[in-house]
């Protein structure tokens, strides 16, 4: 059975595409391993490779540029693939240019090459389960979450006043200006009323940074001692206020009892480390204005979220009385 699943993944695995990353690689021995993963929406696949040679291995995102794949929820719209599509493009980018910037506290794979095909485009990356990033749980425990925490405040101080060029001019695959579809869907309401007001708020943020743009816990690799978190999936990362990034990873990782539970005590964990991290590296800024801030945006963050949840899938299971409450706090911290 498993020799079944193995070649037929392989056939899957064109071996035009192989070659084209046997030279990129410059190794004739690069093999394939297995399809980790299909993506989302049909645009391709994550592989496991490995080099016959020196034994390393790799992991490649193989990703097809030419027709809209079948969205789960029906968004297979031009401008849906158009974005897609972007996104990968976006995501090669930051590899080439910004993933060797950060720490072991806000560990990404490491970028190995890239190549294009007909039809398509190849990202290869280090194989972080070489690394010991093994465990990826769909719910991780409160130790889990607190690492995941400081991953993103990490990364957010790494690239505080980071220009991003190359990136999304806004990171996160939800911000307004590329979801006007699902603005139009969304019931009426003072969210979508004040849609405009929300999004302006955060993109005019004073402490602008880089954010992942989609760090869910599915794009999380925790480290098989336990200790130590990476990310994947940057399609998204682009310019924003970590707040984006911090309300969106809670939102996928807590129900509401534990929103209510640990929510304030997780952006306390955020906001310290985010100054420690900054200390760090030496930036002179001011605690109490970065304090302020992110404390006021960190509900027009949910708000975001809400408003893009709201035209998407109102029906999602994150859209519960916390993420209510927040949004309420956040159009009060801005329709004033």
């Amino acid at each position: 059975m498993h020799t079944q699943i193995f070649e037929e993944e392989k056939t899957l695995f064109e071996e035009a595409v192989l070659a084209q990353i046997r030279n990129g690689l410059q190794d004739s021995s690069i093999e394939f391993v297995q399809q980790i993963q299909r993506l989302w929406s049909d645009y391709g696949q994550i592989v496991r490779l490995v080099s016959r040679n020196s034994g390393k291995h790799y992991v490649a995102k193989v990703v097809s540029s030419e027709t809209p794949g079948a969205h789960p929820r029906g968004w297979n719209t031009l401008t849906s693939h158009e974005r897609k599509v972007r996104s990968y493009a976006i995501e090669a980018t930051f590899y080439q240019k910004y993933a060797h910037l950060t720490s072991a506290k806000c560990l990404v794979p490491a970028y190995q090459t890239s190549t294009s095909f007909s039809g398509g485009s190849v990202l290869i990356m280090q194989d972080l389960d070489a690394l010991g990033y093994t465990e990826k749980p769909t719910s991780p425990t409160m130790d889990g979450l607190h690492q995941a925490v400081i991953w993103l405040a990490n990364f957010h101080a790494t690239f505080l006043a980071t220009k991003g060029e190359g990136l999304w001019p806004i990171g996160t695959y939800w911000h307004l200006s590329t979801r006007q579809d699902e603005w139009q869907a969304m019931p009426d309401g003072l969210v979508k009323q004040h849609a405009k007001t929300i999004d302006s708020a955060l993109h005019n943020a004073s402490f602008q940074t880089l954010v992942h743009g989609d760090a869910k816990v599915a794009n999380l690799c925790f480290h098989v001692s336990g200790t130590g978190v990476a990310a994947v999936d940057f399609q998204y990362v682009g310019r924003g206020p970590g707040v984006k990034d911090l309300a969106y990873l809670l939102a996928s990782a807590l129900d509401n009892e534990g929103l209510y539970q640990h929510g304030d005590q997780m952006l306390d964990v955020y906001l310290n480390e985010f100054i420690s991290a900054l200390t760090i590296r030496q930036c002179e800024l001011d605690r109490k204005p970065i304090e302020r801030e992110i404390h006021m945006l960190y509900p027009v963050a949910w708000a975001d979220y809400y408003r893009f949840l709201l035209g998407w899938n109102p029906d999602s299971w994150k859209i519960c009385d916390y993420m209510l409450e927040m949004a309420d706090n956040g159009l009060a911290n801005i329709c004033k």
